[in-house]
């Protein structure tokens, strides 16, 4: 029997979007001005 696909950590990596969200949504929040919401989004999710 097969294992249902993201049981993996590979898996869980590759599926995972919330870092490529948090930069879009940093991208629309910068764009409008609101550079504090941006920052923070980045600090949360974007940073090594």
């Amino acid at each position: 029997m097969m294992e249902p696909v993201g049981n993996t950590e590979a898996e869980r990596s590759c599926t995972d979007l919330r870092s490529e969200a948090a930069f879009n949504l940093a991208l629309l929040y910068r764009s409008h001005g609101n550079h504090a919401m941006a920052h923070h989004l980045m600090q949360q999710y974007l940073v090594i």
